[in-house]
């Protein structure tokens, strides 16, 4: 008799472990499609007002992604880089996701990159690759000088959500690090050595080297400033060392974690790595002097 009162007691919690895993299925769906419908539907609306009826808008969240190469290309690339790179990026690193529209624009040349930039922005570019315009909520993307430009800036809204305090040097070097990768099983994002190897290379032992205590330390404008072509490349080198020592997800996130006692990094560095940040520099100079650019071997970057 207790035998059998216990068997629907049984089946009520099998019943009950069954409808809480769907709503945390559904919970997750939930967080993962954080952009309403009616933040599209305002989002394209406004678009479409402003943009020559050939432009698709096409949806894959959190972006909303037109340009002027035609449909087909679009599609290609919402699929080949952004979709992926994306999958990849909250795969590896990012949990939050954008409540709101981003939208990709790619045109095909530097002409209707720099025309189209005037006419909906109101401003030339500063560079011939492409840029994210935090306040318009947009990345303008000359896309004719390839991908890797697209995903480097796809990093940035995304992260400014993930991780808002991140401070430019780590922000820039996640960006960078993956204007040249690879999309493996996952999917996960690995970079890539770059064309940005020969300015570091070329910077070591002189007076535009930047210490590493240095370069966490730099304030926005001083990341930006005369000498930024050398402080992205240390931040993409440093977070590549990282990668390449398997350490980078764990860095980031533990940086991410601690932020409010640890707004430079620094700590977090030395806590992942295990070691003094000097110590950490030395062996990151010695490993850099040993890579090549253009690559004698080994992986190329995937062709998106």
């Amino acid at each position: 008799m207790s035998q059998v009162a216990r068997r629907p007691a049984r089946h009520l919690r099998r019943g009950l472990v069954t409808v809480l895993g769907l709503l945390l299925i559904l919970l997750a769906a939930a967080r993962a499609l954080a952009v309403e419908e009616s933040d599209w539907q305002r989002a394209e609306s406004a678009w479409r007002g402003r943009l020559p009826a050939e432009f698709p808008l096409i949806r894959r969240e959190p972006f909303l992604v037109t340009g002027d190469i035609g449909e087909a290309k679009v599609r290609r690339l919402v699929e080949r880089t952004i979709s992926r790179c994306t999958r990849a990026l909250y795969h590896d690193f990012f949990e939050k996701r954008p409540d709101f529209v981003i939208t990709i624009f790619l045109f095909g040349d530097d002409d209707s990159y720099r025309s189209w930039s005037k006419e909906l922005f109101g401003s030339e570019p500063t560079t011939k690759f492409g840029y994210y315009l935090k306040g318009e909520q947009a990345l303008v993307m000359n896309i004719a000088t390839g991908s890797g430009t697209l995903v480097h800036e796809m990093v940035h809204p995304l992260m400014a959500v993930d991780f808002p305090r991140s401070p430019a040097w780590f922000n820039e070097g996640m960006g960078s690090l993956f204007e040249q990768c690879q999309v493996g099983e996952g999917p996960s994002l690995r970079g890539l050595v770059n064309w940005r190897l020969p300015i570091l290379q070329r910077a070591i032992g002189t007076k535009d080297y930047v210490s590493l205590e240095s370069l966490v330390a730099t304030s926005t404008g001083d990341f930006y400033g005369p000498n930024q072509s050398v402080h992205y490349a240390e931040a993409r080198y440093l977070l590549l060392y990282a990668q390449e020592k398997g350490l980078l997800k764990g860095l980031y996130r533990h940086f991410r974690a601690h932020v409010e006692q640890d707004p430079t990094g620094r700590l977090s560095l030395e806590e992942t790595f295990g070691k003094p940040l000097s110590e950490v520099e030395s062996d990151w100079l010695t490993w850099v002097k040993t890579l090549h650019w253009p690559p004698v071997s080994g992986l190329r970057p995937l062709r998106f």
